[in-house]
């Protein structure tokens, strides 16, 4: 990195002083009586760390100060003292300047030895060095006398040229740093007390762009080799999918759009904004406005800006308290961090935290970019991601405006399909040209996690490059090197190293994982904590342990992962895995310390790049046979410094982030950079020259990585791939053909086997023996390349021909590659890589293979009631297979016929109601049309007890003909719908449906032999046979071949004609009761078969519903119910050629369906139960509650459900219920008020014990207070905390009873006692204070919050207001508070207060505010404050609230008797004592030693956070119910 602006004046002593074990020998200062100098202006924060060079020669005694000798002739621009020199002089003595000196910062080193390296030789100062192997015992007096004189002589050397001393060494070197002028320079040069004088250089960060690691900057970089880097994608327009885009954000200058369209570059044509690209077609987009996003947002550089949240919800469901816009305006800095890592303009000044990091250059900084934001930050976590409908608008758009990449950094888990419906649409996208890269998924190391997975798509891995480093010093010696932004550049960080399992906080779950509230402040103030990374975020592991006190963290991988470089709130370094047992073995040891240092001050060496992050999804792909290789290139992923979100009023932000979402945008700027040059060139073509270029990544040690599921087809290498030799090319038809390989449907092309799709990789799912695959590439230029031998160990590869020679660019060739398993593992991958080469370049093609034990036809058929099909096996080892068989089962036939629409709205289609049998393990529907040119549908919902209708799969094809298969289909009650969605006339069908598992036994199907016998290289065979088939029936079996995961399915049809249904006419009406615009299920049985019937539901309901009947004579339909149908019963009438038959449905507005019990145990272990009432509609239930004494509940609840939600849930008043067995009974009630839909529940409530809880004075210090609480009510709660303070104020907070265990200590300096009180206002504990600082006059408030009442008693007067203070202890990374108070005890009602209380960003919690307020007394109060804290990774949404029990004017009066308890009121502050409570059980407690329920506050800020938010409530730990039907895709 080039420097960029004046040094900070204080950043040079870096070098010197990492190695400081103590503070006390730093002076950080010039002497008293000095003024300081300025500082020269500097733009840049001191947040850089200093090179190796220096830093490393003074820290290992190098230079002439350490050794005692004189100067070190390697330093740079070094002037040694000469032999013999005049004494000192000031600069008007001095002489002429030295012309190798000029004005600035100089690092002065004296000749006598540092206190490191002092051996002794002065009369008055003994030697300091330590002996070898032992530490430095910076804190002795001999060290501290002596570094006491060697500041001192720096002093007078420093004063002979009247300079002044900014920072001074003396303990690993003895010298100081100071603001010179030449002469100075000069002069101190000629000292004879002087080593050397060598220039303060500044010398940069560690990290490196990953514009630089790509190799395309810099005077031979490729920017420069294709016109520079402002022309670098100069034509070519990337489309962004993503989160929307901070158009302030300096990546994202550009000139305002113009009218004119002679300049060149974008112009207005209206609202159009229309674009002139480099392949001579016309991009037209558009600036939508919304929220802090208007028309002008756009410019000459962001052409487009789109937002697309119909599918999300709309604007009622944004997360506008998180940080979103209803507009463009990116809510979360993924869209913007993307947008400028691909597209973003050059050398942009970035700084993240304060901390000035450089300057920044997106890939391709003269491409244009055109925003479509389809990802939403939601009201929590759960909420944000992008809704597949908005990305598929997205999609559509960017292809309309004209896009030349897309860069789409989204997923969804392992891709459970290489064509899901966003891969439909990027098909349809590649097929126009545009070029498509997708993120793998951050769900790595483990295997088959990559998502994205189609071969149109270039998926991306990430991985690492240098970045920016911080080491770890341990108290022994031992020095781990680690990544930070966070520990100082200016001073390292010294204190106690303890292991986070060492200091966890009693009844802590994984603590050493650092996550809220596990960490004990007593164990940990003042210290360095280790924790483990995993689960908790890691800026939350830093948050607890600045909230339990502690000075910093070292967070180290449990297993290789990537280094992250978070904004901590503590100074953080993350290391990685391989030095965990080192740390965690030292941390244990007594007394172990460490310091946290920023760079890498020894020179250790860096971890090697580029390596595939840890977190990177890995292949195989499982979906679809796994004959697509996936990630297909890795690109730089890991601390990716870029862009981030803002307001319209924020200036620009930047973020270091990491992930496979901060890879992928690199390979889209990557294939815009290739446009640049080849502007026709395809998608497969760019994605082809990027692969074969392509290096292997390595790992930890630096060795090469060659495994394609990590890295696909290895780093991509931009200074080769403009000219890649052989092209591995394919297209739309290419692709057809997979997709028709894949779901077996027409698309007029031919079919391709996946395997043989022309891609440059190769993959086979399935090697049973041998197989061959045919690949042909296209020349870039004439030559001749030959295949080096391919190694895969146990595969045999062939490779024909072996050598391939073109004449000139174009020209096209074929070979094969040929598979042959010998010996290896079998259902496990085995690959390798087949590189050609002329001599000069190689085109490197990844491969994997995976044998199996055999391959054998997904299904065979066969025809007879008594016959038997052979089933091929293709054998890939030798060995036995157990072979089982499932079957046979009858196909349930169902007849139907319909009509589609004419005029392209819905049909209406037929709608069945099928039972899933217990014990399935297969289904398949399988429908049938009986005009061929016809296009019919299948579709599957769910249809559960409580009426909802839930779609869970379909076959939905432009073929006349559907097949469903559903393996593992769970027991219960489905629909399945055909509709008729193109045809002419009566389109007649049959629906067959098939249910495999333990009850499908017809035919006495066997599979022969039982044990198969194979011979690697030998054909084999399996005979399935049956006998005693019903005629004119089909049937489904299935063969397994042992635990391979392979079977085969067998169909069966029988000749003749079906036995007839027998019985008489019959239907039931399921359920029976039901609301309108619902459906019913009606179940008809007796009719005849392929006969038309018609169900009308009558009495004004006027619903029919015609069909077929089916093979067994039977119509199972789902009916709907008009919406607007009263409550009343219907009759439901079936009319058939077998006759008549009729049924009841009864309609309600309210159905009732179960009840749960939901009983409590208070404080002291009395039970009291409420029902929990599901139901859906609106009316009114009544709800009784039996037990052995009586009825001890009996209500009626009016009640109405959420229409959003199919069904909801009330719960009843609370009823009193001792141990024993209870009835509940519930009705509906009618309007006429009779009791309907009766159900009744039998439920057990056990006995309890009480909590246990004591408060006792802590056994070391007497002013403090510890709280001991074991919770066996088995639920979480609210407790008042009311505390009395000696001056006379009376305090209330909140304690979070969260956990089963509490323990917590907390001052009582200033408090005469302390009470935990119930919401029935019980004190359940309370603690007399008798310690020494009881009244001092400086209370120690340690709560997070609180709520003080105060006044002067002396001057009350009758109606005088008391003084109500809310104190708020500012959480970290908040911007402020919204503050509301009410009178009562709810928090939705009495509001009479509020005020928006905005404060300083702080990034540790600390700082106070105060809300004052002046109320009557003898009021309850609630007091809330709402905030959201916003750090770098993370938004959270919460509240802090206090419930205030009444207080008048007497209460406040001061403790007069230190000593003695004072004669409060029972329950309420008297002038000294705590209450009495309400008698009794645990409200009942002698002075001093208290049974308590609850968590008083522990010492430190951020000690105690009562924060009630879903997201807080879900980092603690705690389960979250989301009830939603959305699927969302979310941000790799």
């Amino acid at each position: 990195m080039g420097r960029t602006g004046d040094a900070d004046p204080r950043a040079g002593v870096l070098c010197a002083i990492r190695f400081l074990r103590s503070r006390a020998f730093v002076n950080t200062s010039s002497a008293p009586n000095r003024a300081p100098r300025p500082a020269r202006p500097t733009h840049r924060a001191s947040t850089r760390w200093w090179a190796a060079t220096t830093a490393v020669l003074l820290a290992t005694g190098l230079g002439a100060g350490a050794l005692g000798v004189g100067p070190a002739a390697a330093a740079p621009r070094s002037v040694p003292a000469p032999a013999s020199a005049p004494s000192a002089a000031t600069p008007s003595a001095a002489g002429p300047a030295d012309p190798a000196f000029a004005d600035g910062r100089y690092i002065v080193t004296l000749k006598s030895d540092a206190v490191a390296a002092y051996r002794g030789g002065l009369a008055k100062f003994p030697g300091t060095q330590s002996a070898p192997g032992d530490d430095l015992d910076a804190g002795s007096r001999k060290v501290a006398d002596y570094s006491s004189y060697l500041a001192g002589v720096q002093e007078q050397v420093a004063d002979s040229v009247d300079a002044e001393i900014t920072t001074s060494y003396t303990l690993t070197t003895n010298g100081f740093a100071s603001t010179l002028t030449a002469a100075q320079a000069t002069a101190l040069a000629a000292d004879p007390r002087v080593a050397r004088v060598v220039p303060d250089e500044l010398l940069h960060l560690t990290a490196t762009p990953s514009t630089d690691y790509l190799g395309l900057s810099g005077a031979d970089g490729v920017w420069a080799q294709t016109g520079g880097v402002e022309s670098a994608g100069d034509g070519i327009v990337v489309g962004i999918i993503d989160s929307g885009i901070a158009p302030e954000n300096a990546s994202f200058a550009g000139a305002p759009l113009a009218t004119d369209p002679g300049t060149g570059q974008p112009y207005l044509d209206g609202d159009t904004v229309v674009f002139d690209k480099a392949d001579g077609s016309t991009f037209h987009g558009a600036c939508e406005t919304g929220e802090q996003f208007t028309a002008d947002d756009c410019s000459t550089k962001l052409i487009t800006a789109r937002y697309f949240v119909d599918a999300y919800g709309g604007s009622d469901v944004l997360g506008r308290d998180r940080g979103e816009y209803l507009s463009p305006r990116d809510g979360s800095g993924h869209g913007s961090h993307t947008s400028s890592t691909a597209a973003g303009d050059a050398d942009v000044a970035a700084s993240v935290a304060g901390r000035d990091l450089g300057l920044i250059s997106g890939v391709v900084p003269g491409a244009k970019i055109a925003m479509y934001k389809a990802c939403w930050t939601g009201p929590t976590p759960f909420d944000d991601g992008c809704q597949t409908g908005d990305l598929l608008a997205a999609i559509d758009a960017a292809v309309a405006d004209g896009v030349d990449v897309i860069n789409y950094s989204i997923g969804g888990g392992a891709a459970q399909t290489t064509i899901s419906l966003t891969d439909e649409a990027f098909l349809n996208a590649a097929a126009v040209g545009v070029f498509v890269a997708a993120s793998a998924g951050n769900d790595g190391p483990d295997a088959s996690t990559a998502d994205n997975a189609a071969p149109w798509i270039t998926t991306v891995a990430a991985s690492t490059i240098p970045s920016y480093e911080a080491t770890v010093r341990l108290g022994d010696g031992q020095v781990v090197l680690g990544g930070s932004i966070t520990v100082p550049t200016d001073a390292p960080v010294t204190g106690p190293f303890v292991d986070a399992t060492a200091a966890a906080a009693p009844g802590a779950a994984d603590p050493q994982l650092c996550g809220p509230d596990t960490l004990d402040a007593a164990k940990v103030a003042g210290a360095i904590v280790l924790c483990d990374r995993g689960v908790v975020d890691r800026v939350a592991k830093s948050a607890e342990v600045a909230r339990a006190g502690g000075i910093g963290l070292v967070l180290v991988n449990t297993h290789p992962d990537s280094l992250d470089l978070d904004t901590h709130t503590v100074p953080t370094v993350h290391v990685d895995s391989a030095s965990a047992d080192a740390l965690h073995a030292y941390a244990a040891t007594a007394g172990a310390t460490v310091t946290l240092e920023d760079g890498n001050p020894d020179a250790l060496p860096s971890p090697p790049t580029p390596q595939v992050a840890g977190f990177s999804s890995r292949g195989p792909i499982l979906a679809d046979g796994g004959d697509i290789l996936k990630p297909d290139i890795a690109a730089p992923g890991v601390g990716i410094l870029a862009a981030y979100a803002n307001s319209e009023s924020q200036d620009g932000q930047y973020a270091l982030l990491s992930g496979t979402s901060m890879a992928s945008p690199h390979i889209a700027g990557l294939a815009a950079l290739y446009l640049g040059e080849h502007p026709d060139a395809t998608p497969a073509e760019i994605k082809s020259a990027m692969m074969t270029t392509a290096y292997d990544t390595v790992d930890g040690s630096g060795a090469p990585v060659t495994d394609p599921f990590a890295q696909g087809a290895g780093q991509v290498d931009p200074t080769r791939y403009f000219d890649p030799g052989m092209l591995f090319l394919n297209d739309v038809d290419d692709w057809y053909g997979y997709a028709e390989a894949l779901t077996g449907l027409d698309l007029g092309v031919d079919t391709v086997s996946p395997s043989q799709l022309n891609l440059p990789s190769i993959s086979i799912g399935s090697l049973a023996g041998t197989e061959t695959i045919t690949r042909t590439v296209t020349a870039t230029r004439a030559g001749t390349f030959t295949a080096a031998p391919v190694s895969i160990p146990g595969i045999d590869v062939v490779v024909s021909p072996s050598v391939l020679t073109f004449g000139a660019a174009g020209e096209e060739q074929s070979y094969t590659v040929t598979f042959t398993r010998t010996d290896a593992p079998l259902d496990e991958f085995a690959t390798g890589q087949l590189i050609w080469t002329d001599g000069d370049e190689t085109v490197t093609t990844p491969l994997a293979v995976r044998p199996v034990t055999l391959g054998v036809p997904r299904e065979v058929a066969a025809e007879g009631a008594d016959a038997s099909v052979d089933i091929p096996v293709a054998v890939g080892t030798t060995g036995d297979l157990d072979i089982t068989k499932t079957g046979l089962a009858k196909g349930d036939v169902l007849h139907g016929t319909g009509t589609a629409s004419a005029d392209g709205s819905p049909s209406v289609r037929d709608r069945f109601v099928v039972d899933v049998p217990e014990g399935t393990t297969f289904a398949r529907f399988a429908l049938d049309s009986l005009d061929g040119t016809a296009d019919l549908d299948l579709y599957l919902s769910l249809y559960d007890e409580n009426e909802q209708v839930t779609p869970i799969n379909q076959a939905a094809t432009p073929n006349p003909d559907e097949t469903l298969d559903v393996p593992g289909l769970s027991p219960g009650r489905y629909i399945v719908e055909v509709d008729f969605f193109a045809g002419q006339g009566d389109l007649d069908y049959t629906l067959t449906n098939y249910f495999l598992g333990s009850s499908s036994t017809a035919g006495a199907f066997t599979a022969t032999p039982e044990k198969l016998h194979m011979t690697l290289g030998e054909p084999a065979a399996v005979t399935a046979s049956w006998s005693g088939l019903e005629p004119g029936a089909s049937y489904l079996g299935r063969v397994g071949f042992g635990d391979t995961g392979h079977s085969t399915i067998v169909t069966v049809t029988t000749p003749g004609d079906p036995v007839p249904p027998t019985g008489d006419l019959a239907m039931t009406v399921d359920p029976a009761w039901a609301r309108a615009g619902t459906d019913v299920a009606v179940h008809a049985s007796g009719l005849t078969p392929a006969e038309p019937y018609t169900i009308t539901v009558g009495g004004g309901a006027d619903v029919v519903v015609t069909g077929l009947g089916s093979a067994g004579g039977r119509a199972d339909r789902a009916v709907s119910l008009p919406a607007g149908l009263a409550d009343g019963a219907y009759p439901v009438t079936i009319e058939s050629s077998a006759g008549t038959v009729s049924a009841t449905v009864n309609v309600a507005k309210l159905l009732v369906f179960s009840t749960l019990e939901w009983t409590q145990y208070d404080s002291d272990g009395a039970a009291s139960t409420t029902l929990e009432t599901s139901y859906v509609g609106t009316g009114e239930m009544r709800v009784k509650l039996t037990g052995a004494t009586g009825t001890v509940l009996d209500e009626r609840i009016a009640v109405s459900s959420d229409p959003i939600f199919w069904s909801d849930s009330v719960r009843s008043s609370p009823a009193a219920t001792p141990a024993g067995i209870y009835t509940a009974d519930v009705w509906a009630v009618a309007e006429d008020g009779s009791l309907t839909q009766h159900f009744d529940y039998v439920f057990t409530v056990a006995a309890s014990q009480p909590s246990d809880v004591t408060i006792t004075q802590n056994p070391n210090d007497e002013n403090l207070a510890d709280l001991s609480f074991t919770n066996r009510s088995g639920n979480f709660f609210l407790v008042r905390l009311r505390y009395k303070l000696c001056s006379g104020p009376v305090v209330f907070s909140t304690v979070d009873i969260n956990k089963e265990v509490i323990t917590q200590t907390f001052d009582m300096t200033g408090a005469a006692y302390v009470e935990l009180i119930r919401d029935d206002d019980v004190v359940l504990a309370s603690y007399q204070n008798t310690g020494s600082a009881r009244c001092a006059p400086e209370p120690h408030i340690t709560q997070d919050y609180w709520l003080t009442f105060s006044d002067d008693p002396s001057t009350a007067e009758e109606g005088k207001p008391m003084s109500m203070v809310f104190s708020n202890r500012i959480p970290a990374w908040s911007h402020g508070f919204d503050f509301t108070a009410g009178v009562g005890n709810s928090i939705r009602a009495g509001q009479f207060y509020y005020q928006q209380t905005p404060h300083e960003l702080v990034t540790e919690p600390g700082p106070i505010v105060t809300v004052p307020l002046q109320v009557p007394e003898n009021d309850d109060y609630w007091v809330r404050a709402f905030y959201e804290t916003l750090s770098p990774d993370k938004h959270v949404t919460a509240h802090r609230v206090i419930y205030a029990l009444p207080v008048d004017l007497s209460m406040l009066q001061p403790v007069a008797d230190e000593g003695e308890p004072g004669e409060g009121e029972p329950g309420g502050p008297g002038a000294g004592d705590p209450g009495a409570g309400s008698g009794g059980g645990q409200g009942s407690v002698p002075a001093g030693a208290g049974q308590a329920s609850g968590d008083l506050a522990a010492t430190g800020s951020g000690a105690l956070s009562t924060v009630i938010a879903a997201l807080v409530l879900l980092l603690a730990g705690a389960a979250a119910a989301v009830a939603t039907a959305k699927r969302r895709r979310s941000r790799a």
